[in-house]
């Protein structure tokens, strides 16, 4: 008996093991799952997800490029994907789509193969909701052409009528501004640095009342962009009194938007409430230039930025500054040409020009023209509501002063006069020739992209190409997705 219940206990002892032998089997092979899970996550190679758009193929994933033809000619379909049949392009601007599947793609690797005689063919990929484009230039006969100096960087070419440099980097660093530089799908200013820039504690204050849409740039180095801004509605006109605030970066990026709201009265009783406030305070943002957008959208500019408090020591407006309150104010700007008006007859007045000159308005509505022959040069106005407009930026202090786009730039075009361009800078790569087709590759980023409706949308653009009767010939068209 005794000996019948010790191997009882041995027995329930021995299953015991087994189960806790058993559990930790499988509490290994969770362990292990999940690490491979998280190793194959982190380094196997990116998931690719191929698309190739064929007019006959009506996969939901594939938006069809319209308007296009078909031609009868088919490529043999040698790969694990689709090819196209050739497509046959005779209008400016084509469209499609790509329906994304269960990913978040960081990237859009497009090859394209084609033959053209249209001056100029390029993509592009809409990244937002406003209809903003990020262009990859597929071909370009003028620069194909062209015979001047050439270096090539990475995907950046830099040509050059008469060699002055040995790198684009030596032109950052050194520009000229007598000399005119042309940038296609590339923009020289945003790698503007200002050399030995500190951030200071002390504040700026402007407050001579902004009237209507405004914009202006800074620099922001080790520091927050840092704004406060007062808002006196003037309800002058039925309607709310709104607008907002934007900020790019240097690539023209939006970065920061902000509503600005109506103070609660939206008839036009001129009655008027305490201003409201409103704060920016942005930290970590990248070394650069900012442009901030004061977007006025109330009937007839029915409010004042009273006041704006920044510790952003360096900040001035372009194109233009309307001072509305009827109080002294001065401002500063570059040489070259300038225009001063005013709204109403009280606020004739004579404009100084670096405390000698004088421009006299006397005229409603009236441009009055103000010669800057200084490096910086102060103008001055005694009575205030004054619009100062000009083609060069305008700062409130003598010490707020910068330019923030110092390279003369044209956007390059086939009707650039290439007689007046001493520099061109293109995010471009020549297409090869295979077999007497054009093939090119290139990439858009999707980092920041604002995906619609779970639908990547593009565009194949050939300005031109439906008024000269001409078309280009598609036979592959290839996009790859990378997450």
């Amino acid at each position: 008996m005794e000996n019948r219940k010790k191997k009882i206990i041995k027995k329930q002892k021995n299953n015991g093991q087994t189960k806790i032998k058993a559990i930790r089997i499988v509490l290994i092979f969770i362990f292990v799952f999940i690490f491979g899970c998280l190793i194959y996550r982190n380094f196997a190679p990116k998931a690719i997800v191929k698309y190739n758009f064929n007019l006959k193929d009506n996969s939901e994933m594939i938006i069809p490029l319209s308007p296009i033809e078909e031609t009868n000619f088919l490529v043999k379909d040698g790969l694990s994907y689709l090819q196209l049949p050739e497509l046959v392009m005779k209008t400016d601007r084509v469209r499609f789509g790509v329906k994304l599947p269960n990913i978040r793609p960081k990237k859009a690797a497009v090859k394209i193969r084609f033959k053209s005689d249209n001056p100029e063919f390029k993509m592009a990929m809409r990244e937002d909701p406003k209809f903003n484009w990020q262009y990859r230039l597929l071909d370009n006969k003028i620069l194909n052409n062209l015979d001047w100096e050439k270096i090539q960087e990475g995907n950046l070419l830099f040509w050059q009528k008469y060699k002055n440099y040995d790198s684009i980097q030596e032109l950052i660093d050194r520009p000229s501004r007598d000399q005119v530089i042309a940038q296609y799908f590339y923009e020289i200013n945003k790698n503007f640095r200002i050399k030995d820039y500190m951030p200071k504690d002390e504040e700026t204050t402007i407050d001579c009342g902004l009237r209507g849409s405004h914009s202006f740039y800074t620099y922001i180095k080790d520091e927050p962009i840092n704004f406060t801004f007062e808002k006196q509605d003037m309800n002058m006109y039925e309607g709310a009194d709104e607008g907002k605030i934007e900020i790019y970066n240097n690539e023209n990026q939006l970065v920061y938007q902000m509503q600005i709201n109506d103070d609660g009265i939206t008839d036009d009783s001129k009655n008027k409430k305490e201003p409201q406030t409103f704060v920016i305070n942005l930290p970590d943002m990248e070394e650069g230039v900012y442009r901030i957008d004061l977007i006025n959208l109330s009937q007839g500019n029915d409010y004042l930025i009273n006041k704006i408090v920044t510790k952003q020591h360096l900040l001035v407006f372009g194109q233009k500054v309307f001072c509305a309150k009827p109080e002294p104010f001065n401002v500063y700007t570059g040489q070259g040409v300038a225009e001063a008006s005013t709204l109403h007859s009280s606020a004739f007045q004579d404009v100084e020009i670096n405390d000698s000159d004088k421009i006299s308005v006397d005229e409603r509505n009236k441009k009055f023209r103000i010669d800057l022959n200084k490096e910086i040069n102060k103008i001055y106005s005694p009575k205030g509501d004054l619009i100062i407009r000009g083609d060069g930026y305008f700062s409130f202090f003598p010490d707020s002063y910068f330019n923030p786009r110092p390279y003369n730039t044209v956007e390059f075009s086939n009707d650039v006069d290439l007689d007046n361009i001493d520099y061109i800078i293109a995010n471009y790569e020549y297409p090869r020739e295979v077999n007497n087709w054009l093939e090119q590759e290139v990439s858009f980023d999707l980092t920041k992209t604002q995906i619609i409706d779970n639908t990547l949308n593009f565009v194949l653009e050939a300005p031109g190409l439906k008024a000269s009767n001409n078309e280009i010939i598609i036979g592959d068209l290839e996009i790859d997705l990378e997450k």
